[in-house]
């Protein structure tokens, strides 16, 4: 069962609330516009990624719901933000609960007609994820996680394997190719060649649903937003998974912005992975 509650200060949230607000959005204001935008919704913003109508309008509904359900947070969005990137620095200033909101994870392939896209909302206070839903919003997938409460997919709880070997050869990753230093990226590719599988989903949520289902073993990002992140690093930790910086591995937290995020379901095997991708030269800790 997924955990039900969770106190912040003097108000118990019931994540039930959250999950059902973030569904009843979804069916209202997202799916009915899949495969029916034109050409004039589809915008880039600033850093070049893409905005269609359907961003902002679900972005505005979450907030203000979200911030029905507690009173006394904050509220951290991917469209305001890009308005104002001020908004960021609430991560390190605010004292007060922040709901970290994406209205829609993967616009390009909402935008394209492909199937991958989701929406996250995490609760965030004192650069500590305190909970974090992500939704498939085709596949009615539901993920959700409270800390220290455990990762919940379907209302099933996950629990990652880690005494189950996992052979080089073997592994289902993915990446963002930017993430790796470009003196070493003709390298990992020849290397990891190796690999069972590579894929990009283009989606951070479809990333993170495919490691707590089993599908898939590691990815690698390159961009470090918070309201890409938080709920999906939250998740892995609590199914017994780990998400690092590439940089230097240390525990992804809330306000970390670059140096590259490797996340996955065994910590050993993500270590072996960072050195890998950090210096592939040295191939033979990677073999079989």
């Amino acid at each position: 069962m997924t955990p039900s509650s969770l106190h912040i200060g003097d108000f118990l949230l019931d994540t039930a609330s959250v999950l059902q607000i973030i569904e009843d959005i979804a069916a209202r204001e997202v799916r009915p516009f899949f495969g029916k935008l034109s050409s004039t919704d589809i915008q880039k913003k600033s850093d070049g990624s893409l905005v269609t109508p359907v961003d902002p309008a679900v972005e505005a509904l979450l907030s203000s719901q979200l911030k029905r359900l507690l009173p006394d947070a904050v509220i951290l969005g991917e469209e305001a933000t890009a308005e104002d990137p001020a908004h960021l620095d609430l991560l390190s200033l605010s004292e007060k609960p922040i709901w970290v909101i994406d209205p829609l994870d993967g616009t390009s392939n909402f935008a394209a007609g492909r199937p991958e896209f989701a929406m996250i909302v995490a609760l965030v206070h004192r650069n500590k994820t305190l909970a974090g839903w992500i939704y498939d919003v085709l596949g009615h997938r539901a993920a959700v996680a409270v800390a220290g409460k455990g990762a919940f997919l379907a209302g099933e709880q996950v629990l990652f394997n880690q005494n189950q070997p996992l052979l080089w050869s073997n592994i289902r990753g993915g990446w963002t190719i930017n993430a790796i230093d470009p003196a070493h990226r003709g390298s990992v590719k020849a290397a990891a060649a190796q690999f069972r599988t590579i894929t990009n989903a283009h989606c951070a949520a479809f990333e993170y649903l495919s490691i707590l289902e089993n599908r898939k073993d590691f990815h690698l990002f390159n961009r470090l937003k918070p309201w890409d992140h938080c709920a999906g690093a939250l998740m892995l930790q609590e199914a017994g998974g780990r998400a690092l910086r590439l940089i230097d591995g240390t525990t992804y937290t809330p306000n970390v912005s670059d140096g590259g995020l490797l996340v996955g379901s065994k910590y050993e095997y993500l270590q072996q992975l960072r050195q890998f991708f950090v210096n592939p030269s040295d191939k033979k800790e990677h073999r079989d």
